[in-house]
């Protein structure tokens, strides 16, 4: 009887001490992926909110000062805080707000400096 006791009680400590174990494992693995690529958790959130592009890289940028970008359109109504994710390749950027999980502004990335003149302007 006494050998059982002890066996149970054995068993049920190295049961708890395997979970204890697996649940640490599991958290320090998901930290030291968040650690290799810190902007993944803001681009799983915004992966549910509008189709990313695929095979590229983005620039993300945080917005500090709103004040300086009111001029641009893009930013009419950013907030301090919110995330620019920028897909170059694709031309496409991102404003989005992480507080309130919404996409604030969408739309093409331009290059002023590549774009072709309309029939009434002349070339550079």
């Amino acid at each position: 009887m006494f050998t059982i006791v002890i066996t149970t009680i054995l068993l049920v400590g190295l049961a708890f001490a395997t979970g204890y174990y697996f649940l640490a494992y599991t958290n320090l693995k998901i930290s030291v992926e968040n650690e290799q690529n810190p902007n993944t958790p803001l681009l799983e959130k915004l992966a549910k909110l509008v189709i990313l592009p695929k095979g590229e890289e983005p620039s993300i940028a945080t917005v500090s000062d709103v004040s300086k970008l009111k001029e641009q359109t893009f930013f009419k109504n950013a907030q301090n805080g919110d995330s620019i994710v920028a897909y170059p390749n694709a031309q496409i950027a991102i404003l989005y707000r992480s507080s309130s999980d919404l996409v604030v502004w969408m739309g093409p990335i331009v290059d002023k400096q590549n774009v072709l003149p309309t029939p009434s302007q002349k070339a550079p």
